[in-house]
């Protein structure tokens, strides 16, 4: 039995289970990692050595919409002034983090750091920002450089560019200014 950052993972070297959909309406949304419930009539059980074959068919999916809620923990570097770190980079952005060690994604059961949950697309820039898309986005929607601002951390928004920093970060860091380091160039 292991368990892992990226939620509630139990894997079972000794159990397998062959599952046959009646309907398969959600399964290509399941991603790795994700909690699932289904319901469906188990047909075969089948013990060999330690291993066990479970077979289930009429199977289908409970539907779950416990992802869409979640909030984000942070874990501060205290001894940090000023920096600006790569983070993670998907299709969409470049993320940095700034005086952080980690940043965290929670549900209800089940935790994910942020550069999975970016990477796996269970999270975009727009969940993170949701509090604000609501409100007012939509009025600096066309700003280059837009700075969100939450209890235990913050968001700078340059263009493609994200930084996720601690309650330090902000506008003045001129982190939009600053280009990426091309170690080419060095």
């Amino acid at each position: 039995e292991e368990s892992s950052i990226n939620g509630n993972v139990t894997f079972n070297d000794n159990i397998i289970y062959k599952v046959y959909f009646n309907n398969t309406d959600g399964v290509d949304d399941i991603k790795i990692y994700d909690n699932v419930k289904i319901v469906g009539r188990i047909t075969n059980l089948k013990k060999s050595n330690d291993t066990y074959k479970i077979t289930i068919k009429e199977a289908y999916l409970l539907k779950n919409k416990k992802y869409d809620n979640f909030s984000i923990n942070v874990v501060e570097n205290k001894s940090c002034d000023k920096d600006k770190t790569n983070y993670v980079e998907t299709s969409e952005n470049n993320y940095y983090t700034s005086c952080l060690n980690n940043i965290y994604v929670l549900y209800k059961d089940d935790v994910y750091d942020l550069d999975y949950a970016l990477k796996d697309e269970r999270i975009s820039l727009d969940d993170l920002l949701k509090e604000y898309i609501d409100k007012e986005i939509k009025e600096v929607k066309d700003k280059k450089e837009v700075l969100y601002k939450f209890n235990d951390y913050n968001i700078l928004v340059c263009d493609k560019n994200v930084i996720i920093g601690n309650k330090n970060l902000s506008l003045e860091s001129n982190y939009c200014a600053v280009g990426d380091v091309d170690l080419n160039e060095l």
